[in-house]
C-alpha cells in the first residue's frame, strides 16, 4: 500500500513537470512571436518538445522511440537557442557543441530502433550502453545552457539593470545545471522493469528521484521565463526602475552577446 502511494505521488510530481513545462513553452511562443525573437520561440518549441514525447509514450503507448525523437529535437532547439542568445558569432566551440549534441541523439535514436530487433541475449548490454551515452548527451546540453547563462550572470551583475534580470541568468544557470544530472537514476533502473513499478522497489525509487529533480528543474526554469509581478518587486525593492524592461532586455542580449563572443575569441 506505501509502494502505491509513493508511486501515486510521484506520478503527480512527473504530471506537474509536464503541465509546467507545457504552459512555459506556450508562453515562450507566444512572447517569442510577439518581440520577434527566434531564439525564445525555439525554446518555447523546445519546453512543449518534451512533454508531447512523455505523454505520447506513457500515455498513449507509442513508444520509447517517439519519446526519444521529441527528446532529441527538443535538445537539438536547446542547443541552438544558447548559441543564438549568448553568441553573436557561432565560434569553434558552439559548432563543436551542437554538432555532438546531433551525432549523440542520433546514436540515441538508433538504439532504439536496433532494440526492436535484438534478442534478449543482447537488451542488458544495450541498455547500460545507452544509459552510459545518454549521461554525456545530456550532460553536454544543459551544462552549455548552465554555463552561458552563469558566464552571462556574471556580465551583468554589476550592471545598473533591474535585479530580476539578473536573477533570470542565475535561475537558469542552476537550475541548468540540476537537470543535466536527471538521467544518472537511469543507471539504477532494472532493465525490462517498468518505469516506476510499484512492485519493484528499485525501480520505484529512481521514478522517485527522476521525478524529484525533473519538477525542481521545471518549477525553476518556469519561474525564471514567467516570473510573478509580486517576486519581480521584491527583487525589485531597492532598485529604480528607468526605462522600459522589454527594451532593456533585448538591449542586454546584444551586448551580452558580443561581449561573450569576443572573450571567446580572445
Amino acid at each position: 500500500m506505501n509502494a502505491e502511494l509513493f508511486y501515486i505521488s510521484f506520478l503527480i510530481l512527473f504530471g506537474i513537470f509536464i503541465i509546467t513545462l507545457t504552459v512555459m513553452g506556450i508562453f515562450l511562443l507566444f512572447k517569442g512571436a510577439k518581440n520577434k525573437m527566434v531564439n525564445i520561440i525555439l525554446v518555447g518549441i523546445a519546453s512543449v518538445s518534451l512533454p508531447i514525447g512523455f505523454v505520447g509514450n506513457f500515455v498513449f503507448q507509442l513508444g520509447g522511440t517517439f519519446q526519444e525523437v521529441f527528446i532529441v529535437f527538443s535538445f537539438i532547439l536547446i542547443v541552438i537557442f544558447t548559441n543564438m542568445t549568448f553568441y553573436k558569432n557561432k565560434g569553434l566551440i558552439s559548432k563543436i557543441v551542437l554538432s555532438a549534441v546531433i551525432l549523440l541523439g542520433a546514436i540515441q535514436l538508433g538504439f532504439f530502433l536496433v532494440s526492436i530487433f535484438l534478442t534478449n541475449l543482447w537488451t542488458l548490454p544495450l541498455y547500460y550502453l545507452r544509459v552510459s551515452l545518454d549521461f554525456p548527451y545530456t550532460f553536454i546540453v544543459f551544462n552549455w545552457l548552465s554555463y552561458s547563462s552563469y558566464a552571462a550572470y556574471r556580465l551583468v551583475k554589476t550592471q545598473t539593470i533591474e535585479p530580476w534580470i539578473k536573477i533570470r541568468y542565475k535561475m537558469l544557470a542552476i537550475f541548468s545545471l540540476i537537470f543535466s544530472f536527471h538521467n544518472i537514476p537511469e543507471f539504477f533502473q532494472p532493465p525490462g522493469t517498468a518505469w516506476g513499478d510499484p512492485s519493484n522497489i528499485e525501480s520505484l525509487i529512481v521514478f522517485g528521484f527522476t521525478a524529484i529533480l525533473v519538477v525542481i528543474f521545471s518549477l525553476g526554469f518556469s519561474i525564471a521565463w514567467i516570473m510573478p509581478n509580486w517576486l519581480k518587486k521584491h527583487i525589485n525593492r531597492n532598485y529604480q526602475v528607468i526605462k522600459d524592461k522589454e527594451y532593456q532586455e533585448k538591449e542586454l542580449l546584444d551586448q551580452i552577446k558580443k561581449e561573450m563572443s569576443q572573450k571567446k575569441s580572445n
